[in-house]
C-alpha cells in the first residue's frame, strides 16, 4: 500500500563509520564476544570499534587540510577534486577491503498503539515507523566515473521513490507466440 505519509520526518545521518579487513584498530568487531558488542555500539554512535563504551576514541581526519581534527564523518573528501580526507591518502590506510556505516540516531521509537483494535499496524496510530533504504550500485570505467554512475544512480531511485514508482518504464507487451508441443520438448 506505497502511498505518501503526512507528517513524516526524514532523520539525518548523524555519523558515518567504516572498519577495514586486518588492520589492528578500525577492524572488524569480533562475533560471538560482548566485546564485540561494544565495538559494534561504538561504530553506530560514530566511534572507532573500540571496546571502551564510556571513553570511545574518535575518528579523525587523517588527510587534507582537517587532517588530524576529531569527525563523525571520516574519508568525507572529494574524489574529483582529489582534496580531504580520502583513502589511501595522507595517513589513512591504503586502499582495500572496507565495511561502511551510515548512521541514524538516536532516536525513539514509541510503543504501537493498536488505535483502531484491528491487530494490524496502520498510519497514523502511534508507534507505527516507516524506515526506507535502498541498496544501489554502478560500476564505470574508473573510479571517478564510478561515483559519477552511482550519483546518477542515486538520483533516480530517490525521483522514483518521490513519485511513488510511478514513473517506473513498463515492460513491453508479451511476444505473440506459435507453439507445437512435441513428447519431450516444445517448439515455439
Amino acid at each position: 500500500d506505497l502511498q505518501k505519509v503526512s507528517g513524516a520526518i526524514n532523520l539525518p545521518m548523524t555519523s558515518f563509520a567504516f572498519f577495514a579487513a586486518g588492520d589492528p584498530v578500525i577492524t572488524d568487531p569480533p562475533l560471538g564476544d560482548y566485546n564485540g558488542t561494544l565495538g559494534w555500539y561504538n561504530l553506530l554512535r560514530g566511534f572507532i570499534p573500540t571496546f571502551d563504551v564510556n571513553n570511545p576514541t574518535p575518528f579523525t581526519h587523517r588527510a587534507g587540510p582537517l587532517q588530524g581534527r576529531i569527525t563523525k564523518f571520516p574519508l568525507n573528501g572529494d574524489p574529483f577534486t582529489n582534496t580531504g580526507d580520502l583513502d589511501g591518502q595522507g595517513n589513512n590506510l591504503a586502499p582495500g577491503d572496507r565495511r561502511l556505516l551510515l548512521n541514524s540516531g538516536p532516536f525513539d521509537l514509541p510503543v504501537w498503539v493498536d488505535d483502531n483494535g484491528d491487530g494490524l499496524a496502520n498510519f497514523p496510530e502511534p508507534g507505527v515507523q516507516e524506515i526506507v533504504v535502498a541498496v544501489i550500485g554502478a560500476l564505470g570505467n574508473t573510479y571517478t566515473s564510478s561515483v559519477d554512475q552511482l550519483k546518477l544512480t542515486d538520483r533516480v531511485a530517490q525521483q522514483l521513490y518521490d513519485d511513488l514508482f510511478q514513473t517506473v518504464p513498463k515492460p513491453p507487451a508479451p511476444p505473440q507466440v506459435d507453439t507445437s508441443p512435441f513428447r519431450e520438448s516444445i517448439v515455439l
